[in-house]
C-alpha cells in the first residue's frame, strides 16, 4: 500500500463527504473541541499540523511555505479568535464553526497541494515505523478506532473502492 490521491479522497470523504461542492470548504463544525479547533477544508487540516514538530521536514515548496505563513495560518488564527464568539468585536460568521473562511479558487489549489504533501509525509512516517492503515488514520484523525469507528470504516471503504476503480477501471463494478 502506498500513498496516492485515493487516500486523500478517502480522508476527505470521511471528513466532509456529507457536504457537496463548495460546502466542503468549511471550518469544522466540532465547536465543543477543548481549546477550540481551526480544522478547515475538505480534509480538515488544523494549525497545529502546520506549526508542530516535523513541519519543516514535509518538503513544501517555497511558494507553498509562503502561502501557509501568509494565508493559511492567518485564517486559522481568525478561526481560533472568533469561534463561538458572536459578541466579540470584529466577529464575522465566516470564521465561526461551520464558516467558509476567505479562500479563493487559487487558495483551494494551494490547500490541496499542501494537504496532499502533508498527508503523504504523515503516511510515510507511519509506514516507515511499521504501521498500517489504521495507524495512519489514528495519526491523521487523532482518535482511536474504538472512539470513532465510523471514520475508520468510511476511510477504508472509500479507499478500497477508489483503488479498485483506479487499478481495474470502472468496469470492475
Amino acid at each position: 500500500m502506498e500513498f496516492n490521491d485515493n487516500l486523500y479522497n478517502a480522508i476527505a470523504h470521511a471528513e466532509t463527504g456529507h457536504l457537496e461542492g463548495d460546502n466542503r470548504w468549511i471550518r469544522t463544525t466540532a465547536s465543543n473541541t477543548p481549546g477550540g479547533s481551526s480544522a478547515y477544508g475538505p480534509v480538515q487540516i488544523n494549525k497545529a499540523a502546520l506549526t508542530g514538530p516535523g513541519y519543516g521536514d514535509v518538503g513544501f515548496s517555497p511558494a507553498e511555505s509562503q502561502w501557509i505563513q501568509d494565508t493559511y495560518i492567518p485564517q486559522m488564527d481568525l478561526f481560533l479568535q472568533y469561534g463561538n464568539e458572536p459578541n466579540k468585536e470584529g466577529y464575522d460568521p465566516r470564521y465561526d464553526y461551520g464558516g467558509k473562511g476567505d479562500f479563493s479558487a487559487s487558495d483551494r489549489v494551494m490547500y490541496d497541494n499542501m494537504a496532499k504533501k502533508l498527508m503523504k509525509f504523515e503516511y510515510d512516517r507511519v509506514m516507515r515505523g511499521g504501521g498500517d492503515i489504521d495507524d495512519f488514520i489514528h495519526a491523521w484523525r487523532g482518535e482511536t478506532k474504538e472512539k470513532d469507528p465510523r471514520y475508520y470504516k468510511t476511510v477504508k471503504d472509500k479507499y478500497t473502492v477508489d483503488n479498485v476503480t483506479t487499478e481495474q477501471g470502472s468496469e470492475a463494478f
